[in-house]
């Protein structure tokens, strides 16, 4: 899938999520809240695990800071989502070490 119509679709599904949130307890919203993470994150692995290039992971990597930073939360998985951020942007700064021609699938 091209990298336009990822970015379309993962907008996409923010706004949807957006809408959605105000109607969703906190309890919900939490689960929300994980089920994305989990998503991003999957997408992330599998980039990784499958060989990608490094470029592709990094775009992903970017993709993934960006998804979650812009994910409404509840007050107590606040300090949870900005742990994850961090990591994530450790991770993405390791990756710099890297040729972007690294890896074996484009």
């Amino acid at each position: 899938m091209g990298r336009l119509i990822l970015r379309l679709k993962s907008h996409f599904q923010y706004i949807l999520g957006m809408g959605v949130t105000g109607y969703l307890s906190d309890d919900d919203r939490l689960e929300l809240f994980k089920m994305t993470i989990a998503r991003l994150l999957q997408a992330l692995t599998n980039a990784v695990e499958e060989g990608y290039k490094i470029r592709e992971i990094k775009r992903i990597c970017d993709e993934t800071i960006v998804g979650i930073k812009e994910l409404e939360v509840v007050d107590e998985s606040k300090d949870k989502k900005d742990e994850l951020i961090e990591k994530l942007e450790e991770f993405r700064k390791w990756l710099d070490q890297f040729d972007d021609e690294d890896g074996d699938v484009d």
